[in-house]
């Protein structure tokens, strides 16, 4: 998901088909827009996925072409839920210690509520998070909205914004490239010459 930017919804469901290792292609069914679109299969997402494929290549048959199929005793589906992927992340961030939260949520009145009566907890660091991370990462690389919002598969630049996270840092960072140059011009240099002088006058009368 960080470097495809796929939701979750999205990344159970593809299947091998979706694949195409020889055109370097993976088909998306985009959840949100309802559409087909078809992304650049970089090396390291390809590497991950023709290993996996080669190594499950029988049990990804035998659960109708899903890549992430699931085994579960207790429920009867070919691929892993987006219940079960988000559960699994949450316990690998307790494993690495990236477990922070920031508050609860008050859930809508058709959603369970937690036993103690509490909201549902909202942590840092989601399954969503990673699909920040490609979509900012992608901007600052590139620099280009329109590509970030293709590759983020926004209809509207308006949602592509909203995951683009820059800092201060970076805001100061390009004032400074802008604005700021090692070579100080003749009239720069005599503006600066002219003020010095002028304290200098400001002084002398102050001390007299």
């Amino acid at each position: 998901m960080a470097h495809l930017g796929l939701r979750v919804g999205e990344v159970v469901n593809i299947k091998i088909t979706d694949l195409n290792f020889t055109g370097r292609k993976i088909r998306i069914e985009t959840e949100k827009a309802k559409t087909t679109d078809f992304l650049y299969l970089h090396d390291r997402v390809r590497k991950i996925l023709l290993d996996w494929v080669q190594k499950f290549q029988q049990k990804i048959s035998e659960h109708e072409g899903y890549i992430l199929f699931s085994e579960s005793l207790f429920h009867k589906r070919n691929h892993i839920s987006p219940h079960w992927l988000r559960k699994e992340f949450r316990e690998i961030c307790i494993l690495a210690n990236l477990n922070e939260t920031y508050g609860q949520a008050e859930d809508q009145p058709n959603q369970i509520r937690r036993k103690d009566g509490q909201g549902r907890t909202l942590y840092r660091l989601t399954t969503h998070s990673l699909r920040h991370y490609y979509i900012t990462h992608i901007y600052k690389k590139c620099k280009n909205p329109v590509i970030t919002q293709r590759l983020a598969r926004h209809q509207d630049f308006k949602s592509t914004q909203v995951y683009i996270n820059i800092t201060q840092e970076e805001i100061d960072k390009t004032m400074q490239e802008v604005f700021e140059t090692n070579e100080v011009s003749v009239e720069e240099k005599n503006e600066v010459e002219e003020l010095v002088e002028f304290f200098k006058i400001w002084k002398r009368m102050k001390n007299e």
